[in-house]
């Protein structure tokens, strides 16, 4: 396992390609909470992401995204969907949205929808803009709160990474969860982006 320090940004993105392009996990900041990712189209890699996070019922993840253009090609989006993606990305907002026929990855869950989001990170946006869509989920064991630091992440997934991004302490709620699938707006967990934001925009 290795660390790397966001602050030489240029070599953490790097080394951050390299080891998800040769089908590694890779531990990065983003702008909520530590992620635990893999590439989207690297099903093995996925699986080790559900193993690291010892997540036997395989509850979905989501996909990070680093354009518009890389989400829309994930899903299936009306206008109403399109509207709220305007107002709140690039954000700490993940919507649960109807699946493109195209996706073929298996990311848990039903397989019907994908969790998509566009994070506020320089890091992600660029991760992603090189190496594609990324599968994303807490960086923790299942059912258990996130650590903050890079080093409380090391502990608790007991050093069995391949790449740790070190982004120092980040203390921020997980995002925003909202279930737009079935043409309703369902919010699924509260985080920064607020429900009548959500429901104003809808």
């Amino acid at each position: 396992m290795r660390v790397v320090s966001l602050s030489d940004f240029g070599h953490a993105l790097d080394a951050a390609v390299d080891v998800l392009a040769s089908g590694g996990v890779v531990v990065i900041p983003t702008d909520t909470v530590y992620g635990l990712v893999a590439r989207l189209h690297d099903q093995d890699a996925i699986d080790k992401v559900f193993e690291l996070k010892r997540r036997a019922d395989r509850r979905p993840m989501a996909v990070l995204v680093g354009s518009m253009k890389q989400a829309l090609a994930l899903c299936e989006a009306d206008d109403r969907c399109m509207r709220v993606m305007r107002s709140f990305w690039p954000g700490p907002l993940t919507l649960v949205l109807p699946r493109s026929p195209s996706l073929d990855a298996d990311l848990g869950g039903s397989g019907d929808s994908v969790g998509v989001r566009w994070p506020r990170s320089r890091f992600v946006t660029e991760l992603a803009t090189r190496v594609g869509p990324i599968v994303a989920s807490s960086a923790n064991l299942s059912g258990t709160e996130t650590p903050t630091g890079a080093g409380g992440v090391i502990e608790m997934l007991q050093g069995r990474l391949d790449l740790v991004v070190d982004g120092g302490e980040l203390g921020r709620r997980a995002s925003t969860v909202a279930d737009v699938s079935t043409g309703e707006l369902v919010v699924l967990r509260e985080g920064p982006v607020l429900s009548e934001d959500l429901r104003r925009a809808w």
